[in-house]
């Protein structure tokens, strides 16, 4: 019921604002929990096309871990880390895509 909540708020934000990159961002998160990776990845590109942001950039990077894209995965997250450095997510991201890029 959240996600559906989610996405209804998300459409809200982008009919008042259509250029809200973080409304684009949000309904990324939204198709990816959807399972719908297509959508995802257009919503986080239109998204960062507005302004470079972390919650897109992961998006970008979780669909990239998933079609098993590690060196893409990498640049997202590498990306998201100069918007901000400091952000945990995107950290732990980057440790997720270590890991994997270890293992293989």
């Amino acid at each position: 019921g959240l996600v559906l909540e989610a996405e209804r708020e998300y459409r809200e934000a982008l009919q008042a604002d259509a250029q809200s990159a973080l409304a684009h961002a949000g309904l990324a998160s939204v198709r990816e929990r959807d399972g719908e990776p297509s959508a995802a990845r257009q919503e986080a590109q239109a998204s960062i096309g507005l302004k470079p942001n972390v919650p897109a950039y992961l998006v970008l990077a979780r669909l990239d871990l998933a079609s098993n894209e590690v060196a893409a995965a990498a640049g997202d997250v590498d990306a998201a880390l100069k918007v901000d450095p400091a952000n945990a997510n995107a950290k732990g991201m980057r440790l997720a895509v270590e890991k994997r890029q270890n293992s293989q």
